[in-house]
């Protein structure tokens, strides 16, 4: 049942990435001057925010996270990439941390809506590690993961954007974890082009 799941969720996410990358702009009307934005190879980018959990997450109150990611641009509006991040979560118990590592690959699809800014979607896939300490003892299990949302971007230099993101992940456990443990989160980034 996992594996029939996770195969529609990468089947659905690769469909609609390769249907965004094989979009083309039409041309521009005849006669109107063309002005084209200088074509970035590269993005590295972090991002600082606060995640939420949503699903079973009684116990489990608002969150920081530490997100670090780098893509490559296959055309001005379309990038692939990977992201790590980590999240300490903040359990209701004493003497106890529940934190989430994880790597994931990413598809953005950017619109401009500005001169200076851009809007963008996101999908990704990938797994991670969730780490719980009690005082006690501690526990860890796996899990695949998939994730959506969007962001914006202002660019307040040539090279250097300012913005943020809206995400939503779902995890899918692979070990004896059977609580839903979903982070919704909210970030502000700094993104370097070249």
């Amino acid at each position: 049942m996992l594996r029939r799941t996770l195969s529609t969720l990468l089947f659905l996410s690769l469909f609609a990435l390769g249907s965004i990358a094989s979009a083309q702009n039409p041309p521009p009307p005849t006669g109107t001057p063309q002005t084209q934005e200088p074509m970035h190879k590269f993005m590295v980018e972090g991002a600082l925010g606060l995640g939420m959990c949503t699903g079973d997450c009684d116990h489990i109150g608002p969150h920081l996270g530490l997100h670090l990611s780098g893509f490559t641009f296959l055309r001005p509006n379309i990038a692939l990439g990977g992201t790590v991040a980590y999240q300490l979560l903040n359990p209701d118990y004493n003497d106890a941390s529940l934190s989430l590592l994880q790597l994931s690959g990413e598809g953005r699809y950017y619109y401009t809506v500005a001169p200076k800014m851009k809007v963008f979607g996101l999908l990704g896939l990938g797994f991670g590690k969730m780490s719980f300490e009690l005082g006690t003892g501690d526990s860890d299990d796996t899990y695949f993961l998939f994730q959506f949302g969007a962001g914006a971007d202002y660019m307040i230099g040539p090279n250097i954007t300012v913005g943020g993101v809206v995400s939503y992940q779902l995890n899918m456990w692979l070990g004896d974890f059977e609580d839903t443990v979903n982070p919704l989160y909210l970030g502000a980034r700094l993104s370097f082009f070249f």
